[in-house]
């Protein structure tokens, strides 16, 4: 808003800057009468306050009239004469926030051929089948006057995007990578005019505010329309806004299609044994709110590529809260299913998609993938399921890091007839059969930081699963076994290998040729893994474990009585998936743990939020990984033979003509940081990537920010950027 001064005529005013001062004549007065009306331009710098040239004699408007002229008799000058002067705040404006990508990712849902905005280039094709981005995340702001990015951040004032100072251009420029963690297109989104938010940005040096970007609501140029009738949706390129519950099904019809449900509101579908939202043969689509899909097969049923789910919940189906169903190349994230009447999400011939940040709850499976290939799963929680938490069968070439599991009837993870997939930190407590289990010629699967605890058995390999490699495991206090080896043959155990207290014996071993370990846990064939057995190795005091004060974030434990509840009368309506951190999930309620009475499914009397976070105290698992160089690497196949090219077939893979296979290696100890818009996004960490430090056995890594891990030593992997999180141990 302008700022008006009305300035005595040739009032003297000073300003102090850098050591100098500058003496201004104030705009207008002629005297004699004469009047004059300035507009002042924009300072281009905020300078100190104006104060007077002369405190003492001039500092009011009427004086003494000695200092400024005239007789003093008039506030706008000599003899009576008037001068107004209208001046704007001073300020410094960058240039408007544009498109990274202006000619083929200008708006929402425009997707770019790559995986890496630095080598992104034109639009993309779906038919192609290759790696592409979203471009509509990916906005510019050139720092005029800035060669260099030291010292640099940004921040949008609706806390929507990541940003990062790009220092490859000069002068240097902020881009956005994409959609803040617990972030969605919603935030951006005003429901009642309706149209998109103004937002700018501003940039901070050294962490003081420098420039800002103008206001603007036109980052990008998507009509937006409001639809309560569901039906089909089917204008190209539009973001339709759901305000109030159409109760029926939505039918995104187009490519380029947006669907997001005003937060506030529950989709539910027509209760027809349908599908809440479907999409077929479409791509480039987003989709985010809540569903109920009560009386309804599925709350997503999607065959698409290119696509996004972010932050949705898709509870009650009679089937799969989300089905992707020969799906490709899709993005879900921070999305929660819960109390399905099979799985919570289903993979079936879908390959190339990338799931982070789950939570899968009270269904028969949590996370299942059936006959598809190629995904990545990162950060995924499954608990509390009537089968098990996380489920492949007959599916190869996936990538999972970071799954906690628990409370589960089968397994936490399982793989039938599953090969030559990668499993990095693994968590699975309490299941009532097996934490991690490998049947039916499972073969050629990658194991890094695995830990199993008051299961029956801890990590069981079964029927012909060959050829597996299990680096850093831990496995104690299971009712049975903590390793289970029955007719298998040429595994390898390597790391660290620590068995303890478990029930009937810490190792298990019948048939085949060079399981890996004999039955007294001593390695045999290819293993070279350290092992550490015995009475020390125990988790009974490794965890958060039982939460005793309430879980904020859910709204379903009794605040007053910490983190409990009774099994509800509703499941439907109860809170499986908010919780304070991600590594918590509800479970039996028990005894001291380890006990056999949490082990298995919560679905009567009282149950608690578990927390499977590392103590600090802990020893067993907690910074007992160091940190990688160049140098510490593993390499892992791929199952078939590529059309084109490795790459193609799995991200960042490469040619072994002498074993005639596509094979990746990857650093030890850490996993590719995902969705910051550098690398191939695959999990695994790789040359010029940004990684994550993990110096423990487990799905938890830490918490806090992200800061430097310190300075990466190259060695056959170069150019890795390495972090980790500023809390070890809760």
């Amino acid at each position: 808003m302008p700022v008006h001064a009305t300035l005595p005529s040739l009032r003297r005013y000073s300003l102090i800057l850098m050591g100098l001062t500058i003496i201004l004549a104030a705009c207008g007065g002629k005297g004699d009468g004469g009047s004059s009306t300035t507009t002042c331009a924009p300072a281009t710098i905020l300078l100190t306050d104006v104060t007077a040239l002369y405190p003492t004699k001039g500092a009011n408007k009427m004086g003494d009239g000695s200092n400024h002229g005239g007789h003093g008799g008039s506030d706008h000058g000599g003899h009576g004469g008037s001068s107004t002067t209208t001046c704007t705040p001073a300020t410094t404006l960058l240039p408007d926030v544009t498109a990274l990508f202006p000619i083929s990712g200008a708006n929402w849902n425009d997707y770019l051929t790559g995986d890496d905005w630095r080598v992104a280039t034109g639009a993309c094709i779906a038919d192609a089948a290759v790696p592409c981005l979203h471009g509509g995340e990916r906005r510019v702001v050139e720092l005029t006057g800035k060669t260099a990015c030291a010292g640099l951040t940004a921040a949008d004032d609706l806390g929507v995007f990541e940003w990062i100072c790009d220092d490859s251009v000069s002068p240097v420029r902020m881009i956005s990578t994409g959609l803040a963690k617990g972030k969605s297109l919603s935030d951006l989104i005003d429901f009642t005019t309706p149209g998109f938010k103004t937002n700018k940005v501003t940039v901070y040096d050294n962490a003081v505010a420098w420039r800002s970007t103008p206001d603007s609501n036109t980052w990008w140029s998507n009509p937006v329309e409001i639809n309560n009738t569901g039906g089909s949706l089917a204008t190209a390129s539009t973001i339709y806004l759901v305000t109030s519950n159409p109760a029926a099904a939505i039918t995104l019809g187009a490519n380029k299609v947006a669907l997001v449900a005003e937060p506030s509101v529950t989709l539910t579908g027509p209760g027809t044994a349908a599908s809440v939202i479907s999409a077929a043969s479409q791509d480039y689509l987003w989709i985010e709110g809540n569903i109920n899909a009560s009386a309804d097969n599925y709350g997503v049923n999607l065959n698409a590529r290119y696509s996004t789910l972010r932050q949705l919940t898709a509870n009650n189906a009679l089937q799969n809260g989300v089905f992707l169903n020969t799906a490709s190349s899709n993005t879900l994230a921070g999305v929660n299913v819960n109390n399905n009447s099979n799985a919570g999400v289903l993979l079936s011939n879908s390959s190339g998609n990338r799931l982070r940040g789950m939570t899968a709850s009270n269904n028969i499976f949590g996370v299942s993938l059936s006959s598809s290939s190629n995904n990545t799963l990162k950060d995924v929680t499954a608990s509390n399921n009537s089968n098990s938490g996380v489920y492949l069968s007959s599916s190869s070439n996936n990538i999972l890091t970071g799954v906690t599991t628990s409370n589960n009837i089968t397994a936490g993870i399982f793989l039938y007839a599953a090969s030559n997939n990668t499993l990095n930190s693994m968590t699975a407590n309490n299941n009532i059969a097996y934490g991690v289990f490998l049947q039916a010629n499972s073969n050629n699967n990658t194991f890094a930081g695995v830990t199993t605890s008051n299961n029956a058995y801890g990590v069981s390999l079964q029927t012909g699963s060959n050829n597996n490699a299990l680096t850093n495991v831990t496995s104690s206090n299971n009712a049975v076994n903590g390793v289970v080896l029955s007719t298998v043959s040429d595994n390898k155990f390597s790391g660290l290998l620590k068995v303890g207290n478990n029930g009937v014996t810490d190792c298990q071993v019948s048939g085949g040729t060079n399981p890996g370990l004999d039955s007294a846990c001593v390695i045999n064939g290819s293993s070279n893994a350290t092992t550490i057995i015995g009475s020390s190795i125990t988790l009974a005091n490794s965890y958060v474990g039982k939460v005793s004060s309430d879980d904020v974030a859910n709204i379903s434990d009794d605040i007053l009585g910490g983190a409990v509840a009774s099994f509800p009368a509703n499941p439907a309506s109860f809170d499986w998936c908010q919780f304070d951190n991600p590594y918590r999930a509800w479970g039996l309620d028990g005894s001291d743990f380890p006990s056999a009475s949490h082990r298995g499914r919560w679905s009567s009397g009282a149950g608690r939020i578990w927390d499977w976070s590392l103590l600090v105290g802990d020893t067993v698992n907690k910074a007992v990984l160091s940190l990688p160089t160049g140098n510490n690497t593993q390499t892992h196949d791929w199952l078939g033979i590529p059309a084109v090219t490795c790459n193609t077939m799995v991200a960042g893979s490469v040619w072994n003509a002498t074993n005639s296979v596509c094979e990746t290696t990857f650093l030890s100890n850490a996993v590719e940081i995902l969705a910051d818009g550098i690398g191939n996004d695959n999990g695994l960490c790789e040359s010029t990537e940004t990684c994550l430090y993990m110096p423990n056995i487990g799905s938890y890594q830490g918490s806090g920010a992200l800061v430097s891990a310190g300075a990466f030593a190259n060695g056959a992997l170069t150019g890795i950027t390495m972090m980790q999180f500023t809390q070890n141990g809760e």
